[in-house]
């Protein structure tokens, strides 16, 4: 009854004459751009209401007002949000014209603050693609990128950051993304979601000069809003000794003027990290690990908690250095799994999945049968199953 109401007071604000115009054939051509004129006109007007109804008025109209499409992908960047879910309505219905929305719309499906909006987005878009064949920039594009890069417009923390997972896995061939993924990194509620959108960009990035884009990222991490983020990524350069020198001016920067204490000691203890790696006179925990690494030979089952988000995770850990993680939530649904190389020296573990961004975190042991990790502020108890 109340969804009845509203509409009721929604058809009462439009003006008598959007209801009830006579059909197209009724009126010569003149009279059809003068009224549609008009419409484009109120699209641009300082009072919101008056925008909103023409935003409704076109959508309507549909097909026949494919002149007002130009005007109505301005109309997505409107800070009214009912203008933006009506201009997005209505742009769905004038294919294969407004292909040339295409682009704006993906930015709007991944990145509008509203909800409703993001939806009408991702449906004109692909009403519009199955108009024309159109990928998400009004060329041919990969169904997978565009199938991911729309996930990353999801209400869902989880579908964003495998979306943005998904997007690092390609490579090169997702380089369309980057300016999704670079917005999703900066402006993300989820730190999670942020960190692997970042990830993401490090290795969809080509790079010139034969540049490391996994070092590249790092660096650009060092100056991101989140301090977890660049804590991290301050963490992650020293482990890469040696091979960080590049980073040595970003690092040493942080060390002085980050405004989180953490953050701050994190890049003055990866500058000590590298300078003695390129000294010559030691190197990171990776170069001597330690006898006791082989505790932690076998198979092992841990769970992770932390606010709202569970997962298992269950390792496996070879003789020698190899490793193989899979990581599922609580119903089962595995998201993630992936074999990579490890190191346990003096209680840290360290471990590396390809192209991934190496993790390290200190270990506890409760028994021989069971250990902790801690990382990011999560903690992860592990017992051994076979």
């Amino acid at each position: 009854m109340a969804n009845i109401h509203r509409l009721v007071i929604l058809l009462m604000l439009v003006p008598c004459w959007l209801l009830c115009a006579p059909d197209a054939t009724a009126q010569g051509d003149d009279a059809i751009s003068e009224e549609l004129r008009g419409l484009i006109a109120n699209l641009e007007s300082p009072d919101a209401g008056v925008r909103t109804q023409a935003a409704m008025a076109l959508n309507l109209r549909g097909e026949r007002a494919k002149a007002a499409i130009p005007a109505l992908t301005r109309a997505l960047k409107d800070e009214e949000k009912a203008v933006r879910r009506w201009a997005a309505l209505a742009l769905g219905k004038m294919t294969p014209e407004s292909k040339s929305a295409l682009a704006e719309l993906g930015r709007v499906a991944e990145a509008d603050a509203d909800e409703q909006v993001r939806r009408n987005a991702r449906s004109a878009m692909e009403k519009i693609r199955a108009a024309t064949g159109a990928g998400a920039t009004g060329e041919g594009g990969d169904p997978e990128v565009l199938r991911s890069m729309a996930a990353l417009g999801s209400d869902q923390p989880l579908v964003r950051m495998k979306a943005a997972m998904d997007l690092g896995q390609m490579g090169p061939r997702a380089k369309d993304a980057l300016a999704a993924l670079t917005r999703v990194s900066e402006g993300d509620p989820d730190s999670y979601v942020r960190q692997a959108a970042l990830e993401a960009v490090g290795k969809i990035r080509v790079t010139g000069g034969g540049g490391d884009p996994r070092l590249e990222a790092l660096i650009a991490n060092l100056k991101s809003a989140d301090a977890l983020v660049r804590m991290k990524a301050a963490m992650d350069l020293g482990q890469m000794g040696a091979q960080a020198k590049a980073a040595v001016p970003a690092l040493t920067e942080a060390s002085r003027s980050d405004t989180d204490p953490y953050a701050r000691q994190a890049a003055a203890d990866a500058l000590a990290k590298i300078e003695k790696a390129a000294a010559g006179t030691g190197g990171t925990t990776t170069e001597r690990p330690d006898p006791e690494a082989a505790r932690l030979v076998g198979t092992w089952r841990g769970v992770i908690s932390k606010a709202n988000l569970a997962f298992v995770e269950v390792i496996t850990f070879h003789p020698g250095d190899k490793v193989e993680a899979k990581l599922s939530n609580l119903n089962g649904l595995i998201f993630w799994e992936g074999k990579g190389k490890y190191v346990y020296a003096k209680g840290m573990l360290r471990t590396d999945f390809g192209d991934s961004l190496p993790q390290e975190q200190p270990v506890t042991w409760l028994t021989d049968d069971s250990y902790e990790v801690t990382g990011q502020g999560v903690t992860v108890t592990f017992e051994r199953i076979r």
